[in-house]
């Protein structure tokens, strides 16, 4: 990828032209696929939907019957229908019913419960006829079977659902004429309901004497010999004649259509409706293929640009790519907001306009720091070269063989040697310290400690050191015991390092007061340092906890190896406590510590 990237600007050029080419080409060949596949699945479903077997039979419901008698398998006397069969009933709602020489069922599938399961020549004629309205319209077929071996005659019938035909047959077993009003029980006209159905009764006449859900358009007259007609040729639905006190009547009934395929009365409906449904589809693929191309444009154009800007920071420009004019190419210039086409990505952008200015700050940082190191490492060695100047010097001299000192001389020099020496040992201590503790290498050996003894012993040391003259130091303890778990020796160099620190760095006259406080119901111990000295600025203040940082406004400039207040938090933190510094130039300095303790 570095390589990839590592390219210089004509060539970022060429990038985003391979980038632009190479989705345009993706986008051309996924509009192929999907337009043969789309049309692969349309020619697939015009042969699918005018399969002769399925016109046939929903023209001829003969085809149904051929069925079963080509592809019926008999075990014994039990027979096997094919998937086929079992699924054009089950869309038909029909029935059938094989019925042996004899007249006797066999078998029978979906057959309602008033249909006989023995038939004399007689019952059949008139079954056949429908003399008998079973809400069905009745086929047969004679053929003959091969059962236990032996060729035997058989009948097949075949029973479809007529539109309207449960309502129609409700209808015929329920009315009553009473003082010459039809009446029906409610069941009736909640089965209307159910089916969206209709019914109506006319006379002899031919006239309507009685209906429910009747449509507006259908007659409510009818000529002698029409409903004979519509019975055979129309699409009303049934007709069911009737005698209620020696009067004849007919019922008239039907529902709506909800076909599972296309209409019976059309086979080349099913044709229509496959080119109705290929031209839908061209044109949407067709309106899909220009809106894709629309958004592709506005989709890609921040994709290209995101990868300008990467390749910017792989080659550590810590910056967005720029127009012409210098201004970000995704940001308004006048309102510095982010432009419309690239808002789809705003998350993105946010994300990667923050590692940008991170990158950035990082590099900022690092360049300090190294500042920084090289400034301390500049001072580090001339603290040293100092005191290492004067423990060679006094060496010289008491190594001088012309000359015999006196023992109070070698013993001032002495003297001189060893507080050099401690000095230069205890620079040597903080780096030490200071790495260990950026490390986690420091193991604590926290024992039960009185915070409150501890601090009062600080202060006593620091009251009667030589920086305290001059200055009022306080110590105010809220409580006369306070108890916690800390490593009582690194607990009192953080603590005696920010405390010296005030007292050092603040004129003659300045004011150090020292409290601490436990809180019963956090079981949090505050301790405050607060001074009214000179204060720090806001750049002191920012880095006062960076190693090598040494502070401006300070009474000993150029002192000190610049890790003690950042040995100070690391030890602090190390205990899990907070530290919290505010400060303002000629004011004064206020720090505060919380730490978690177990109180007695």
């Amino acid at each position: 990828m570095k390589g990839w990237f590592r390219r210089n600007k004509k060539s970022r050029l060429s990038m985003r032209s391979r980038i632009g080419v190479f989705l345009i080409v993706r986008f051309v060949a996924m509009f192929i696929i999907v337009n043969v596949l789309g049309y692969i699945g349309m020619v697939y479903f015009t042969v699918k939907i005018v399969r002769p077997n399925e016109v046939y039979f929903f023209d001829n419901p003969r085809s149904l019957l051929d069925l079963i008698e080509d592809q019926t398998v008999w075990n014994g006397r039990e027979p096997q229908l094919s998937n086929e069969v079992l699924e054009m009933l089950e869309i038909e709602k029909g029935w059938i019913q094989i019925l042996d020489e004899q007249g006797n069922e066999m078998y029978s599938l979906h057959k309602p419960s008033d249909v006989p399961k023995h038939y004399t020549n007689v019952e059949l004629v008139d079954f056949f006829q429908e003399k008998k309205f079973t809400g069905y319209s009745i086929h047969s077929w004679y053929a003959t079977a091969k059962i236990d071996g032996k060729n035997q005659h058989i009948a097949i019938l075949n029973g479809m659902p007529l539109r309207g035909g449960e309502i129609a047959k409700e209808v015929a077993k329920s009315l009553r004429l009473e003082n010459g009003n039809f009446v029906l029980p409610s069941q009736v006209y909640e089965l209307a309901d159910q089916r969206r159905g209709w019914f109506q009764i006319v006379d002899e006449s031919g006239k309507e004497v009685f209906q429910y859900r009747r449509p507006a358009k259908q007659d409510t007259y009818y000529r002698p010999g029409e409903l004979h007609l519509e019975r055979e040729y129309g699409d009303w639905g049934v007709r069911v004649p009737i005698t209620l006190s020696n009067k004849e009547y007919t019922i008239i009934a039907s529902e709506p259509i909800i076909p599972n395929y296309p209409s019976k009365n059309d086979p080349y409906a099913k044709i229509n409706a496959s080119l109705l449904i290929a031209g839908v589809a061209s044109i949407l693929l067709l309106v899909i293929a220009g809106i894709s191309i629309f958004y592709g444009r506005r989709l890609g154009q921040p994709v290209l640009h995101l990868v300008s800007w990467i390749q910017n920071l792989s080659e550590k420009e810590w910056e967005e790519p720029r127009d012409k004019k210098g201004h970000p190419l995704s940001i308004y210039p006048k309102n510095g907001k982010l432009k419309k086409t690239y808002r789809m990505y705003q998350e993105v952008f946010d994300k990667i306009r923050l590692l940008t200015d991170l990158l950035q700050k990082q590099e900022k940082d690092q360049a300090r720091l190294e500042k920084t190191r090289e400034e301390w490492i500049t001072g580090i060695t001339h603290d040293l070269r100092t005191p290492l100047s004067s423990v060679k010097g006094y060496a010289d001299l008491l190594q001088q063989p012309t000359y015999t000192w006196t023992t109070q001389e070698v013993q001032d020099f002495s003297q001189v040697i060893t507080e050099k020496a401690a000095y230069m040992e205890s620079l040597i201590e903080d780096l030490s310290l200071t790495f260990r503790l950026q490390n986690d290498a420091l193991p604590l050996q926290k024992e039960r400690t009185d915070l409150v003894e501890l601090l009062r012993r600080i202060v006593i040391e620091l009251v009667n050191a030589p920086i305290s003259e001059g200055k009022e130091i306080l110590f105010e303890p809220s409580a006369m015991r306070i108890e916690t778990l800390v490593d009582e020796k690194w607990f009192r160099r953080a603590l005696s390092n920010l405390i010296g620190n005030a007292i050092l760095h603040n004129p003659i006259g300045t004011k150090i007061q020292t409290q601490i406080e436990l809180d019963e119901v956090s079981g949090v111990t505050t301790i405050q340092i607060q001074d009214n000295g000179v204060g720090m600025d806001q750049e002191t203040l920012d880095h006062l906890f960076d190693r090598y940082y040494r502070g401006t406004n300070t009474q000993t400039k150029g002192t000190g190896t610049g890790l003690g207040m950042a040995i100070s938090k690391q030890l602090l933190v190390a205990h899990g406590a907070q530290i919290e510094v505010a400060s303002q130039p000629g004011i004064g300095t206020n720090i505060t510590i919380h730490l978690d303790t177990v109180s007695n």
